[in-house]
């Protein structure tokens, strides 16, 4: 009998976690990233998704470098982004680059 409380507990858990999870994902995709980071935040779920969107939709500067991709924990989509990612002018671009070679030496220590 206690065996099913704990699987009912694990489900309803779950269940819970994932309609969390949802309502983070509506709210990025509504662009609504504070609600979003306070709804993960508050409910111990990673601020990737958030930071990832906002990410994709900022120019590539020091302050989104800063902001946005460098906490980023997901080191392999960062380093792809680095990789990937046009920035507009060579500045931008310098410092990308920057950032993803720190990010590596991070990594690899």
């Amino acid at each position: 009998a206690s065996g099913g409380r704990f699987a009912r507990r694990f489900l309803l858990s779950s269940v819970c976690r994932s309609t969390v999870a949802r309502a983070v994902e509506r709210k990025v995709e509504r662009r609504e990233y504070a609600g979003a980071a306070r709804v993960a935040a508050a409910n111990g779920l990673s601020l990737d998704t958030v930071y990832k969107s906002q990410w994709g939709a900022a120019e590539v500067s020091e302050e989104s470098i800063l902001e946005l991709l460098a906490r980023v924990e997901d080191s392999a989509w960062v380093l792809s982004e680095c990789r990937w990612r046009l920035p507009p002018g060579k500045e931008a671009m310098r410092l990308l680059t920057r950032f993803g070679l720190a990010r590596c030496a991070a990594a690899a220590a």
